[in-house]
């Protein structure tokens, strides 16, 4: 496989394993987990090895990202706890078992971030990068979260239009979406002319989209003693998939709602950010007619073909509903980040309890089911691949002289101030 450089996979053309179709994938993050499995480690110390590395590089980002997007250490630790618990996330690692979301799941915060810098804190500086940085490493890892990403980038636009009508701002993002597309050119130019095929979204005509989705309901049940069916209209809800935030951040969202209606005192960025976290919240539900639009034409198709599901918009929703809890707490100064973190780390034993003891880690059975997926590497390539290759090549040489030369004239003022 290494003959092929960079590996690029195929989508699949038909549904299995409860997708509707598969998307074009880089496998830069497999790197890792295969050179491990090549020295001679077996698959199943291979896969634990990557999760609990990508959980500690998760833990690090987010906390990270969410002390910079909250502007306080206390309401970051919290929020940052919360994300890492939340059960959508523990069932994206540990029922589902998908690399490529856990993976993208450690770098969401980080491109949340760059996007609430710009929008909402109103900070240029340094942000282009924050942004590439973040989107590139989702778009790498998993295209499907890349997208929700991107919905999350316009939704912050349109809800902070009058406010964010600069030049710097119109800047940041035209820097952003240039450094994204050249660094990336090798891998998104060929997804775009891979996914242009109507064999790889013709499965889509026959498939029921809204059935994917879930119900409102799940975002705010307590106790999530299922968790073992994907389905989640078989019995009801009592084994849907976890798809909630968590009980601790429905509560201060709840909070909060409560407090500002009886005070009348609102928080605009808590407000903004849970207008956003609503809007995911339909995407996601069975209530969006999802099958009205899925056979209208070959753009819409394409969407849906990203996406996979409607209920993989779901974290997103989390993640902003997160947002809102941390924002919330960092007004509350009498509520301790320590007292939310105990709090959420007893109530989600409730949730990812049941979960943890029904689900392993990749069985016998289930290595050899990955083995009959029959995924295809893209063998042949085209002279549109190799010159998205040379773009993605000359924009990191141009960066990397970039940076040297603003280091160098760093150097030289602050020289000359000492002098």
């Amino acid at each position: 496989m290494f003959s092929y450089f960079p590996l690029r996979i195929l989508p699949l053309s038909k549904t299995i394993y409860g997708y509707s179709a598969s998307v074009f994938l880089s496998n830069v993050f497999y790197f890792f987990p295969g050179l491990l499995y090549r020295i001679g480690i077996n698959l199943q110390s291979t896969y634990k090895i990557t999760i609990f590395l990508m959980n500690v590089m998760t833990a690090a980002v987010t906390y990270f990202s969410f002390r910079k997007m909250l502007e306080d250490q206390d309401a970051g630790m919290a929020a940052s706890f919360l994300y890492l618990t939340c059960p959508c996330r523990v069932y994206s690692i540990y029922g589902s078992g998908n690399l490529n979301e856990v993976f993208a799941l450690a770098f969401l915060p980080l491109a949340l971030w760059g996007t609430y810098r710009l929008f909402m804190q109103k900070k240029y500086e340094g942000t282009t990068a924050i942004l590439t940085i973040g989107y590139s490493m989702v778009l790498l890892a998993w295209p499907v979260y890349f997208l929700g990403a991107m919905l999350v980038f316009g939704l912050f636009f349109l809800i902070t239009l009058r406010s964010n009508l600069k030049k710097a701002v119109f800047c940041v993002i035209g820097r952003f979406i240039l450094c994204l597309i050249a660094l990336n050119a090798w891998y998104v130019f060929p997804l775009i002319r891979c996914m242009m095929d109507v064999s790889m979204v013709s499965v889509l005509l026959t498939e029921h989209v809204r059935e994917y989705a879930v119900y409102l309901s799940q975002y705010v049940k307590i106790f999530e003693f299922g968790g073992g069916e994907q389905n989640v209209w078989q019995n009801c809800l009592s084994s849907a998939t976890p798809v909630g935030p968590g009980p601790i951040t429905v509560f201060l969202t709840v909070f909060y709602l409560c407090h500002s209606f009886i005070t009348e005192k609102r928080s605009k960025q808590v407000d903004a950010v849970l207008l956003m976290a609503g809007i995911f919240m339909l995407l996601s539900s069975n209530l969006f007619p999802w099958d009205l639009l899925q056979n209208k034409n070959m753009l819409f198709s394409n969407f849906l073909a990203m996406v996979q599901t409607p209920a993989k918009l779901a974290i997103h929703a989390d993640l902003l509903l997160i947002v809102a809890a941390g924002i919330v707490l960092s007004q509350l100064k009498k509520i301790t980040g320590r007292m939310v973190c105990l709090l959420n780390f007893l109530t989600v034993q409730f949730q990812v309890g049941r979960l943890l003891t029904v689900r392993e880690f990749l069985r016998d059975e289930q290595i050899t089911e990955v083995s009959l997926i029959g995924y295809g590497v893209m063998e042949k390539e085209s002279i549109l691949w190799r010159i998205s290759e040379g773009i993605t090549l000359f924009s990191v040489i141009v960066i990397i002289l970039y940076l040297l030369l603003t280091m160098k004239k760093k150097k030289l003022y602050d020289t000359r101030e000492k002098q």
